[in-house]
């Protein structure tokens, strides 16, 4: 089994929504989080981490919304990416699918 296949099959399911999903880029880029979001750093080989640390502390600047009875109504990725603006949103994107890229050109070489 390759290295790192986990990584690369839900960054594949992120990519797509990305590329195909309803919306504008920061709609898509809240389902590709679902896709990925059980992914850690551990999942990566270590030159990558920083990489997939990055995303996240870009996708988790904002607190969760949460109501009287301390709930969850929005996740932190959902109040955070509704704070930015599309092209902050296209810059995460971005560096979601230069993961996956990664990920795979080091599949071809195994």
């Amino acid at each position: 089994m390759p290295a790192y296949r986990y990584a690369r099959e839900r960054l594949s399911v992120a990519v797509h929504r990305l590329a195909t999903g309803p919306g504008d880029a920061r709609s898509r880029l809240i389902d590709a989080f679902v896709a990925a979001h059980t992914l850690t750093e551990h999942d990566f080989p270590p030159e990558l981490r920083p990489d997939w640390k990055w995303v996240i502390e870009h996708l988790t600047v904002e607190k969760p919304h949460v109501n009287h009875r301390g709930e969850v109504v929005r996740s932190s990725v959902e109040m955070t990416v509704r704070k930015r603006r599309n092209v902050t949103a296209s810059r995460i994107a971005e560096k979601i699918w230069e993961l996956r890229e990664s990920l795979r050109r080091m599949s071809d070489t195994d």
